[in-house]
């Protein structure tokens, strides 16, 4: 049996009401567990007996760590770079800035019912693109501090190149530029159509 653990852009620490380090210490010290890493920086606890889950999860509940069954499709599907100040050639934030983008676009898409959507947005502080932005749903390159230029169109399997929809969008500007292309989204989707595949087929022209 296995565990699948969300780990947000792959970021093990401590810190005020969620200790992860800690969580998976005491994992590892009591059940020790086969651990593999995915390709989106997040857990797989191996070898585990089908009852150690309950225990395992309250270990992760007690460490104030989220469920994986309990974070939103966008922020499990969402990934950036480490950016300042830990990389030499970021120009801007990604990392510690990610999290509170994907705050807003969560309030976004439950306002427009569309919180079980499966989407990839990946966010980069330098045109370097360690997070592969240029192939995601939704691509956000930083372009100097605090601005960012947005990429659509790309998959969720990452097999197709997104397009530029808007250069040097201010970081508070992101979310409010998604929700027009959301809304058009929502309405317009063919049957079974993806956000990549809805923007891909519209264009940057039709977006715009």
């Amino acid at each position: 049996w296995f565990y699948g653990l969300n780990v947000e852009n792959g970021r093990i620490a401590d810190r005020d009401g969620w200790q992860l380090k800690s969580a998976l210490r005491e994992v590892c010290r009591t059940y020790r567990p086969g651990i593999g890493l995915t390709a989106h920086q997040s857990i797989l606890f191996a070898d585990l007996r089908p009852e150690d889950r309950g225990g395992l999860e309250a270990i992760l509940r007690r460490h104030g760590v989220r469920l994986s069954e309990e974070t939103s499709s966008v922020r499990r599907w969402s990934m950036a770079c480490v950016a300042l100040p830990t990389c030499p050639l970021a120009i801007t934030e990604s990392e510690r800035v990610a999290p509170g983008v994907i705050n807003q676009l969560e309030r976004e898409l439950d306002r427009l019912g569309l919180g079980d959507e499966r989407f990839t947005v990946r966010m980069i502080g330098c045109p370097n693109g360690c997070a592969r932005p240029c192939n995601a749903d939704i691509g956000l390159v930083g372009k100097t501090v605090g601005k960012y230029t947005l990429y659509l169109g790309g998959r969720l399997l990452g097999d197709r190149l997104a397009f530029l929809y808007k250069d040097l969008i201010r970081l508070e500007e992101i979310v409010p530029t998604l929700v027009p292309v959301l809304t058009r989204f929502k309405a317009e989707r063919n049957a079974g159509e993806t956000l990549g595949d809805f923007c891909h087929r519209i264009g940057s022209a039709g977006l715009r």
